[in-house]
């Protein structure tokens, strides 16, 4: 009986068989041009030197307007950027991002 309760946890309690347990898959998107640089680490293939980049890219280039502007970024080549793409939220439309007024109606 001592065997029987000390292989189940004994003081500490039952024991929690991992092997059991679901995998869990989870999805995140990031705003490039408002992510920090802790966010940034967390995509795929993104450590810190490369989220720097980002940043600096983004605060000297200005903000990116499509997800293809990352090929600007040193050591962000095609593979990369298709292996991002999944976790990029959607860009903000351009017009907002350059400060240029919208079309109103009437305007021509």
């Amino acid at each position: 009986m001592a065997v029987w309760w000390a292989g189940q946890g004994g003081l500490r309690g039952r024991r929690i068989e991992l092997q059991q347990a679901e995998p869990m898959d989870f999805q995140f998107q990031v705003d490039l041009n408002s992510a920090t640089w802790q966010e940034l680490v967390l995509l795929p293939g993104v450590g810190g030197t490369l989220a720097m980049r980002i940043i600096q890219s983004r605060n000297e280039e200005g903000p990116f307007t499509d997800v293809a502007d990352l090929l600007r970024v040193p050591g962000i080549g095609p593979a990369t950027l298709d292996r991002l793409r999944p976790h990029l939220a959607p860009l903000a439309d351009k017009r907002h991002l350059a400060d240029v007024p919208s079309p109103t109606p009437g305007d021509g």
